[in-house]
């Protein structure tokens, strides 16, 4: 899969787009996969190596490899505990819901598939469906290419982006959380739009993070944007948050918006923690460091992001 580089300034709306879409992804499966792994250079007689054929052959060579599977986040920490999210699709762009799956990997370096692992289907009514995961065990760092392989016979490939803290594209947990200021109901910065959430704003915009990082309670930050956001994940990220932040009274919510106008221009809280996608959250211990984070479909999982706040108040 093609990674992002760092952006800051130039970050638009099409760079949060590239890594995660899961609607109507179906379509850049193929380049998706493709484009992490290495492959032989064409001539007249040879044709590119897929590297998922071999993923496939070495750990289920009777499969059929008839499925789409999609990696729904941007990068996966081998050192935390987050679960690997990803989405499965008929090679038509249709949602596979329900299966039974098995996930493998294939490190870098060819020493052997890993797993497998028993993928299990999110409880979430989120479009556009066919969401799973599986909690993975990835010891090397580096581009794996993941096979899932259904109880009926079908396999599919995606490639995935494994990092540790150390070498994380962004604020990974243990780091520092950045204290800068966030647009709030007494401050809006220069957001035109404090929350895109509709019909009525959320209520997370009362104190700014800069604020809340110089206190003694757990932070929890979300960076979506409902109204601009083109996966239709930040919508329902920000009501599940929304929902579930009334059962925490000791930690405090912010959400930022990514665009301060109507989708054209990054706001400067997002160039400063360094986001290539969206959504994200972060939460934050009392002492100020990331203690979990997580992005994309898993943040309209409830009990994954309720799982998430408990880590950062035990923290």
């Amino acid at each position: 899969m093609d990674h992002l580089p760092q952006l800051a300034v130039d970050l638009d709306r099409r760079a949060f787009l590239r890594h995660l879409a899961l609607v109507g992804a179906g379509a850049a499966l193929a380049a998706c996969g493709g484009a992490a792994t290495s492959a032989a250079p064409e001539s007249e007689s040879s044709a590119p190596v897929d590297p998922s054929v071999d993923a496939i052959a070495a750990v289920a060579p009777d499969a059929e490899a008839s499925l789409a599977v999609v990696a729904a986040t941007f990068e996966q920490l081998a050192d935390q505990p987050t679960p690997f999210v990803f989405g499965l699709f008929t090679p038509e762009q249709e949602p596979i819901e329900g299966a039974t799956a098995q996930v493998y990997a294939m490190p870098p370096g060819g020493s052997g598939p890993i797993g497998p692992w028993s993928a299990t289907p999110a409880q979430t009514d989120v479009p556009p469906g066919g969401l799973y995961l599986t909690d993975t065990e990835f010891a090397a760092t580096g581009v794996h290419e993941v096979v899932v392989v259904t109880d009926d016979g079908r396999a599919g490939t995606v490639a995935i982006d494994v990092r540790d803290t150390k070498s994380s594209q962004l604020p990974a947990p243990g780091s520092q959380a950045q204290a800068v200021a966030t647009p709030t109901v007494d401050d809006p910065l220069d957001y035109e739009t404090l929350c895109t959430r509709t019909p009525e704003p959320c209520g997370m915009h009362d104190v700014s993070l800069d604020v809340a990082l110089a206190g003694d309670t757990p932070v929890v930050l979300l960076f979506a944007t409902p109204a601009f956001c083109q996966t239709a994940v930040c919508g329902p990220t920000v009501d599940v948050l929304e929902q579930l932040r009334t059962d925490y009274d000791d930690v405090t919510f912010i959400h930022c918006e990514i665009f301060s106008d109507a989708g054209a221009t990054v706001g400067e809280p997002v160039t400063a923690w360094n986001l290539p996608t969206e959504p994200w959250m972060f939460v934050i211990g009392p002492d100020g460091r990331i203690v979990r984070r997580a992005d994309g479909p898993l943040l309209v999982v409830a009990d994954q992001v309720r799982s998430l706040i408990d880590d950062g108040r035990q923290a």
